[in-house]
């Protein structure tokens, strides 16, 4: 496999995170074709109601690549991009544990609002509703780790 260089890798990214935000906001919006229908609901029990921001997170993600501060040189996108997942993640739990209606449940009945993968389920015969002491613990470490707290 050939290498490339450091520009191109970092454009690689950016147009890819650009392709994923546009595919994804496209996919969430009103119809009813079957790709956009498999897309939905296999995206919207993992992330929930916050599902919403993701399309707009990978826009401005690949934005933040192709266009803005991080083409310059030594602008250390990498940990950027990083630091922007940990804190989406990191908002998912939170949304997690603060917004609860009924048994864990969204109020249309639907999963919460920061979906399954902040819950910690990760697989189909995963709890459906874990002690919220552990999603708690999460949350403060992810937020430090993307240096929004700490």
């Amino acid at each position: 496999m050939p290498e490339v260089g450091k520009d191109v890798a970092r454009s690689l990214v950016g147009m890819t995170l650009l392709v994923l935000g546009a595919v994804t906001l496209i996919a969430f919006l009103p119809g009813e074709g079957s790709l956009t229908t498999w897309f939905r609901d296999t995206v919207a029990p993992w992330f929930g109601t916050l599902r919403w921001l993701l399309p707009f997170v990978l826009l401005a993600g690949g934005w933040y690549l192709e266009w803005g501060p991080g083409k310059t040189p030594g602008s250390g996108w990498g940990l950027t991009i990083l630091g922007i997942a940990i804190a989406y993640v990191g908002l998912l739990g939170a949304a997690s544990v603060l917004i609860r209606a009924g048994n864990g449940r969204g109020a249309g009945g639907g999963v919460s609002a920061g979906g399954s993968a902040a819950a910690g389920n990760v697989s189909p015969r995963a709890s459906a509703n874990p002690p919220n002491v552990l999603r708690v613990s999460k949350v403060p470490a992810f937020m430090c780790r993307s240096s929004l707290t700490c």
